[in-house]
């Protein structure tokens, strides 16, 4: 069987997405279990802010270290100040779901939105 866990298109289809009304972030975000991959714990966050998803146009920010942009460019920084405080009240949150200690419904039901 062949697997397309490697290709860019299907790293969105392993995450959960969220939307301002969610998160309180004028952007989408996409939050994801560790699964196999050998790199850092971390966010994908989209560099523009419209409600539409568009394949090169994120950023990876660290979930552990939220002022460090792990992959892509083009976050302003005033957005890029708004992601932080978003990680930072949510950090453990986003860790456990990361470890895979909770689900996706639990993420869901306690994830808390910035002001």
């Amino acid at each position: 069987m062949l697997s397309l866990l490697n290709t860019k298109k299907e790293d969105f289809f392993l995450m959960a997405n969220f939307r301002e009304k969610s998160t309180g972030l004028p952007m989408i975000i996409w939050v994801s279990e560790r699964g196999n991959t050998k790199h850092a714990p971390r966010i994908k966050v989209s560099t523009n802010l419209n409600d539409k998803m568009i394949e090169g146009q994120t950023v990876s920010v660290s979930i552990t270290e939220p002022s460090e942009i792990m992959a892509g460019m083009g976050l302003k920084s005033k957005n890029l100040q708004l992601v932080i405080e978003f990680i930072e009240l949510n950090q453990s949150l986003l860790l456990d779901y990361w470890n895979g200690k909770i689900d996706t419904t639990d993420l869901v039901l306690d994830l808390k939105k910035i002001n």
